[in-house]
């Protein structure tokens, strides 16, 4: 039986990805991009430049056409923060500039294997999907994907689905669910597509037609089934991980509390089998430690002998140890700025905000660390909050918190108290005794308690 031929990557083939994102990236380089104020997209004027340099430009757009008409430039700006090429910071404009990393020039030495799989990478492992369908927020799409995955598997090689066959039709449903995920894959090169022009449906955007045609390629077969066999998403993307309460998000690790299903059954084993391992337990102490893998480690096999050998390193969570400046507003006229040690918790960010707005503390609050109220990807609750994870688990200085970093602390679920904290500065310090104070202040404190008449 042979072997099944390696797969070749360039900038163009399979798919000009590698090229294009280079393009976008060289052109976020040299140019002053300001994010939009409310939804933080890339401006008009940049899209619209930057969809003509492209290997295939996005046709139906106009010049007022926003981030949502153009997919591949989405991607792209998700991709390049994600991989933390490109990083944001507040700008006198009062807008976020993107602006770019030290990794960049690493990425640019990088072979286009290389460049593909850190890309990949990027989008499989750090990207946050629900912020990336543009049309729709459904997190089951993740869920999904092994579903479909498995299901064109099945399929013959070099099949086409017509959409308007029985098994398209089914396929296609999921359409509506993913967005323009069925376009990233595409420009990852897992299937090719083409688009049905008929007139779309009202209730729809004219940039969500349904798909016509869709046919896996060779890079799906290979690829693509490597990642559901091995790096399986409910694993290894980070928000995911985040939704599903592993706060720190590490991706690839056990979620342990599913592997004790059998503990009760091997306990008596294992109280016998524990009493010779005393003279062991040096040599074995680590064996139940978690190594990191890196996600590119199984699919190297893929491609020829030598092609991928390096990729952008992640980087590590590493404890930040300093002193934050952090602003609180509940209101425009009044905040206070709060200095404190990363050695402080979030339980001890709550309670000096309490004292310095005069509250009683005597409600349940929650700390959203991606700035929007009720989301559940990086929430921390009170400690008599049945949900969690507990605002004592976490110091500050492992949340990787960044300068102009906004998150948002709802207090009193009822009333619904909403403070918008910014990160103002974070300063390399030996704080560790720092006690949280409060270093400036403005306007007078509200009312907690509101008259209703």
């Amino acid at each position: 039986m042979s072997a099944k031929p390696k797969l070749v990557v360039t900038e163009t083939e399979p798919t000009p990805i590698v090229k294009d994102f280079m393009t976008f990236a060289a052109y976020a380089e040299k140019h002053e991009i300001l994010l939009t104020k409310k939804l933080k997209w890339l401006p008009r004027a940049d899209l619209q430049s930057l969809n003509k340099l492209m290997t295939v430009p996005e046709p139906e757009v106009t010049d007022y056409s926003d981030q949502k008409a153009y997919p591949l430039l989405t991607l792209f700006h998700h991709l390049a923060l994600a991989a933390k090429l490109f990083r944001t910071e507040p700008h006198s404009s009062g807008q976020q500039i993107l602006l770019p990393t030290e990794r960049l020039p690493l990425f640019y030495s990088l072979t286009p294997t290389e460049k593909y799989i850190s890309l990949l990478e990027a989008f499989w492992v750090d990207a946050d999907w629900s912020t990336m369908t543009m049309t729709h927020n459904n997190m089951g799409l993740l869920l999904e994907v092994r579903t479909v995955f498995e299901y064109l598997e099945n399929l013959p090689s070099g099949c086409l689905i017509d959409g308007s066959g029985d098994d398209g039709q089914k396929l296609f449903q999921l359409r509506w669910r993913w967005g323009y995920f069925i376009h990233y894959f595409r420009y990852f090169g897992f299937w090719v597509t083409t688009a049905n022009k008929a007139p779309a449906i009202p209730s729809r955007s004219k940039f969500d037609y349904p798909l016509q045609t869709l046919a896996p390629t060779n890079l799906f077969y290979t690829l693509g089934m490597e990642l559901i066999k091995t790096r399986d998403l409910q694993s290894w993307n980070v928000n995911l991980r985040r939704e599903l309460g592993d706060w720190r998000g590490i991706p690839g690790e056990p979620f342990w509390e599913y592997e004790d299903e059998d503990e009760d059954e091997n306990q008596d084993e294992n109280e016998v089998e524990n009493e010779d391992e005393d003279e062991d337990e040096d040599e074995n102490e680590n064996d139940d430690e978690w190594v990191a893998i890196d996600f590119a480690e199984s699919l190297v096999h893929l491609f020829p002998e030598g092609e991928l050998t390096q990729w952008l390193p992640r980087l590590t969570g590493k404890f930040f140890d300093g002193t934050y400046t952090l602003q609180v507003v509940v209101r425009r006229n009044c905040w206070r700025r709060i200095r404190l040690s990363s050695h402080a918790t979030l339980y001890d960010l709550h309670a000096v905000i309490q004292q310095a707005f005069d509250f009683d503390d005597d409600h349940l609050y929650a700390f959203f660390l991606d700035g929007k109220k009720w989301s559940t990807k990086r929430a921390f609750y009170s400690p008599d909050d049945d949900d969690g994870p507990a605002v004592t688990e976490a110091y500050l200085g492992e949340l990787d918190l960044s300068v102009g970093q906004t998150f948002v602390y709802v207090f009193d679920y009822g009333a619904e108290w909403v403070f918008k904290i910014t990160v103002e500065n974070s300063e390399p310090t030996d704080t560790h005794q720092l006690q949280p104070q409060v270093i400036e202040s403005n306007g007078a404190a509200p009312r907690q308690y509101r008259d209703y008449e």
